[in-house]
């Protein structure tokens, strides 16, 4: 089962956050614009590899269509 909530105010999602951990619900993402907890806080954020390939990517595409001549 999947469930979304939204809160209106940080320490409303926190507490949120931490009565579900009490019950026994692990499986929990949360996504904000700031951590809500240590652990959020200290998750890894996406992989420098994968970003330098697609922006190595966009650049090639950038300068393969700068150079392909236009045909009318």
């Amino acid at each position: 089962m999947r469930m979304f909530a939204e809160f209106d105010a940080p320490e409303r999602a926190t507490d949120a956050l931490a009565t579900l951990t009490s019950l026994g619900y692990f499986d929990i993402e949360t996504y904000s614009p700031f951590p809500l907890t240590e652990r959020d806080a200290r998750a890894p954020r996406g992989s420098f590899v994968l970003g330098a390939l697609a922006f190595g990517g966009g650049l090639f595409a950038l300068a393969a269509a700068y150079v392909t001549p236009r045909t009318r």
